[in-house]
């Protein structure tokens, strides 16, 4: 089984764009001409911009404020977050007072970066990145409107919230509508125009099912964040129908496990139970190495006869497997104090395989606590072209070749400037006893 490709609703954006805007929007070409050097704090922000793309980073001829909208946190299908987002954004459009960003442009930079392309080109790049960072760096001083379903009360609300820019004693916009349980996507558009003005309730449940299941004989695989949607009724099933054999997930991800990696899976059920579509639940969070193959796993589930229309969405953990120094302990390793020349390289967290880094120690003496400074020289895609190790005089021959060896395979998002780049780290290897 295949999972549903993801490409046809962006090539629609696609075309959107380049039939209004060019080959790239006006606002992502701008990048190319910024300052390589970034600007240090939380935000990267382009150092310049051009007249027009300034003022859609701020604010509106009538003085409103930017808001670029999210992609719908909802339980259905690309193409509907996708219905939703443009209806939400007519509907913020039709309140006053703000600018919504053309969501052409704005889908478009998510794609290029879920895609692994550097956003003033399409360059391919040396790993993918959140459409979150993406669209955090080209609309820096916009507002996000976020569309959620919540269960504030026991029953379930679409809501919409545009916060402050800064800390706030309140948003500038929530508003909720009630809608079904479980709503389509017709039915939650339908009920927009009943939006109204709300205070954010505290603890909201956005949950249907929080058991967390543990893979029988896998401490490092579980599964958790179950939801069931459509016509389930009585019949419908525990979060445990999910636990796979762990066997058949070994070849899932023996070789590309980097770091604790959460796989986030919607899966479409047929009438009579078979599972016929496996996607990422958030098309705008790149897939974790081993998706596909999860997904040839899960398909295997029998999830019982019934309606069309169901869905499940859940989430599956996959921890490293951990290997043990000659003392016996357990041995851990982990990145700190990272820098880089451009800080876009960076968007994600880089890709260090840590977990393969500590097997490069297993069954050696290791101190408490050792430290090595590590540098990366990456071409202009975020590719590594050479690791510098310090200290590895510290390290055996064969654990340095070990260590260099997994170093070269970290992955990294596009200097989006078009540079290359250099990072620097703390590398840090230890023991623990659990």
């Amino acid at each position: 089984m295949t999972g549903k490709p993801l490409s046809s609703p962006w090539a629609v954006i696609v075309a959107v764009v380049v039939a209004s805007c060019g080959t790239v929007p006006r606002t992502v070409k701008s990048q190319a001409a910024a300052d390589p050097t970034p600007r240090t704090g939380a935000t990267i922000t382009p150092a310049r911009a051009t007249a027009d793309s300034q003022r859609a980073l701020t604010s509106s001829a009538a003085g409103g404020p930017a808001v670029r909208v999210n992609l719908p946190a909802i339980s259905g299908s690309f193409a509907d977050q996708l219905r939703l987002q443009a209806a939400v954004a007519t509907w913020l459009e039709s309140q006053g007072g703000f600018e919504v960003l053309p969501l052409a442009e704005v889908n478009l930079v998510a794609e290029r970066a879920v895609r692994g392309e550097r956003l003033s080109d399409g360059e391919p790049c040396g790993m993918p990145a959140p459409a979150s960072a993406a669209l955090g760096f080209v609309y820096p001083r916009a507002l996000i409107a976020t569309i959620s379903e919540e269960r504030p009360f026991g029953e379930s609300v679409l809501a919409v919230e545009v916060p402050a820019l800064a800390a706030a004693a309140s948003p500038l916009l929530y508003e909720t509508v009630p809608i079904p349980e479980d709503a389509t996507v017709d039915q939650i558009i339908a009920a927009l125009p009943g939006l109204t003005a709300t205070h954010p309730p505290e603890g909201l449940s956005r949950q249907q099912d929080s058991d967390v299941v543990p893979v029988p004989g896998r401490q490092d695989v579980s599964v958790t964040s179950v939801w069931f949607r459509g016509a389930w009724g009585k019949d419908k099933p525990k979060a445990s129908i999910f636990e796979p054999d762990g066997r058949s997930l070994d070849h899932c991800f023996q070789d590309s496990v980097r770091k604790d990696s959460w796989n986030r899976i919607r899966l479409e059920v047929s009438s009579s139970g078979s599972v016929t579509a496996c996607e990422p639940a958030d098309p705008w969070i790149p897939k974790v190495p081993g998706h596909d193959c999860l997904c040839g796993a899960l398909s295997t589930v029998s999830l019982g006869a019934g309606a069309t229309g169901r869905t499940a969405t859940l989430s599956v953990k996959l921890q490293p497997k951990r290997v043990r120094a000659a003392s016996g302990r357990y041995i851990w390793a982990a990145v700190r104090q990272i820098r880089a020349e451009d800080q876009t390289v960076l968007w994600p967290g880089p890709e260090v395989p840590t977990a393969t880094i500590s097997a490069c120690f297993a069954g050696q003496d290791v101190p408490g606590l050792m430290s090595l400074s590590v540098r990366w020289w990456l071409d202009a895609r975020g590719h590594v072209e050479a690791v510098e190790i310090d200290r590895g005089d510290d390290l055996s021959a064969p654990v340095l070749t070990c260590v260099e060896k997994a170093l070269r395979g970290s992955r990294f998002t596009c200097p989006q400037a078009g540079k290359a780049s250099r990072v620097d780290v703390e590398l840090n290897v230890g023991t623990t006893a659990g």
